[in-house]
């Protein structure tokens, strides 16, 4: 341990070794953890058929940040503005906040 950390830190010497790590990590962190991407979304094959099968209408399957995960034709064809864009899943928040188109979509 450095002399004067020894005069700043009073310590026993069965602590020093223990304690001088820490404040050695401390002292130059590492940085924040990386964040991990969130594992793309998989729709069950029999969620795809059934909404195919709803022919009279659009419907879709969507999760709590807003993404269409899946659509059946439909759905895709009323929705098509959301496609148009390259990222991926279509996303409505992203589309009412950050595409121009948005303000032609939804009229009101």
């Amino acid at each position: 341990m450095e002399p004067t950390l020894e005069r700043a830190t009073p310590m026993s010497s069965s602590s020093t070794g223990r304690n001088t790590a820490h404040l050695a990590r401390a002292a130059h962190p590492t940085g924040p953890p990386k964040r991990r991407r969130a594992p793309k979304p998989r729709i069950r094959p029999e969620i795809q058929w059934t909404l195919d099968a709803i022919t009279g209408a659009a419907a879709y399957v969507g999760n709590d940040r807003l993404d269409i995960l899946a659509a059946n034709a439909l759905a895709q064809a009323l929705f098509s503005e959301l496609y148009a864009a390259p990222t991926r899943p279509a996303n409505f928040a992203r589309f009412v906040f950050l595409d121009p188109r948005a303000k032609s979509f939804y009229t009101d």
